[in-house]
């Protein structure tokens, strides 16, 4: 279990301290922690890049291209 990061009243907290606060609770969308969430985290990007997905993507999103 991941150690709980500290809790000040919001009468307390600076601004650092609210946006480290904020970094903590989504650090994991930017550094996974092991190699299968890596590969989770860049599929969309991968599959996006495949041509027949590309086409789709082009033209559901009204792209010229």
């Amino acid at each position: 279990m991941a150690p709980r990061t500290p809790v000040c009243p919001p009468t307390i907290c600076t601004a650092a301290e609210r946006k480290q606060k904020l970094g903590r609770r989504v650090k994991g969308l930017y550094a996974p922690a092991d190699p299968p969430r890596l590969w989770l985290r860049d599929l969309p990007l991968r599959m996006a890049a495949l041509p027949p997905m590309g086409r789709l993507l082009q033209r559901r999103l009204q792209l010229k291209g």
